[in-house]
Order: structure tokens, then C-alpha cells, then sequence
């Protein structure tokens, strides 16, 4: 079984989700050690909460679906030739 192409949005979809939730993860540490700094901690907690997991998603979006792109290109118009894959019953 070959690999022929790969859909750009669904994949950018996928890894956008798997990196917001990443962000969000991070996001939320940044804020839990920015409670200690006086006067701007909460806000700048509350910022990385917010934009950390929504610039994580448009990152990982852009990223993956571009790939997505660039290998079916590849795949098609240069090595004619997918990537092998192996399914176990």
C-alpha cells in the first residue's frame, strides 16, 4: 500500500488541535509562574492563556497543511511514488 496524497486541511486541522492544546498547556504554566512577578503577573498569565493556544493552532495549521502540500507535489510530479505503508491485520 502506497501513501498517494494527504488532504491539507484535514491534516492542518489535526496538527492545529494537537499544537493549541500544547499551547494551552504551556499557556497555562506561563501563567502559574507569572502569578509571582507584582503588578503585571495576572496579566501577562491571562495573555498566554489566551493567545498561546490560538497562535499554536494557526502555527501548526500553516505547517502541516503546507506539508501536506509540498508532499503531494512531490509525490505526484517528481518521485511518482508514494510512501510505502504496511497495515497489520
Amino acid at each position: 500500500m502506497e501513501l498517494k496524497s494527504i488532504d491539507p486541511i484535514s491534516c492542518g486541522v489535526v496538527k492545529g488541535l494537537v499544537c493549541a492544546v500544547i499551547g494551552l498547556i504551556f499557556g497555562v504554566l506561563t501563567a502559574i509562574s507569572a502569578l509571582s512577578i507584582p503588578f503585571v503577573g495576572a496579566g501577562i498569565g491571562l495573555f498566554s492563556v489566551i493567545v498561546t493556544p490560538i497562535l499554536g493552532f494557526i502555527i501548526g495549521f500553516v505547517a502541516c497543511a503546507a506539508f501536506a502540500l509540498i508532499y503531494n507535489f512531490v509525490v505526484k510530479y517528481i518521485t511518482k511514488r508514494g510512501i510505502r505503508l504496511e497495515l497489520v491485520k
